[in-house]
């Protein structure tokens, strides 16, 4: 029996090994978010004598599996209608605990005087083109890619699970 108990720990240890690799493996496919909010940051815009227009997204990254999923970065475009707005870019790496959530806000700014056209649409005509973000959240296992809309009345559209440009809604 001793001569097999290397075997045996070997072969213990790689099935150990494949199961964490697939408990990871579906982590990472699995991973889920939820739109929370897109707003603007009136203090902040306010403080800057308006020079600036300060505004943040907020999303609630949903893992349900066992084990932990590490975000390499998160990458945001977002537009009010046909207009680009800004890109939002979030390099730091983080984790996702397993079977929790975590919301993180993704915030930016811009000059307002390169939003003029902008500003000036929405003096006139009032605010109601769609808020659109899309890009995508780069994990250590694949890419879930983001899209979702925000009405102007205050609804936010689109809760989905997306995993190398596989769409579904959750």
């Amino acid at each position: 029996m001793k001569k097999y108990f290397p075997i045996i720990t070997l072969a213990a240890a790689a099935y150990g090994v494949i199961f964490w690799l697939r408990r990871k493996a579906a982590a990472g496919s699995n991973l889920k978010y939820e739109p929370v909010d897109v707003a603007i940051d009136i203090e902040k815009i306010k403080a800057s004598l308006f020079t600036r227009i300060y505004y943040k997204v907020k999303l609630n990254l949903i893992n349900d599996e066992s084990v932990s999923v590490n975000i390499k970065s998160v990458n945001l475009n977002v537009s009010i209608g046909n207009r680009p707005f800004g890109t939002i870019t979030k390099n730091e790496m983080f984790s996702v605990p397993g079977q929790s959530s975590q919301i993180i806000t993704l915030e930016t700014s811009f000059s307002s005087f390169s939003a003029i056209a902008l500003i000036k649409d929405i003096i006139l005509e009032g605010f109601q083109d769609p808020i659109i973000v899309n890009g995508f959240i780069q994990t250590d296992l694949g890419r879930v890619n983001v899209n979702f809309t925000k009405n102007p009345s205050g609804g936010i559209t689109g809760k989905y699970h997306i995993l190398n440009n596989i769409q579904g809604n959750c």
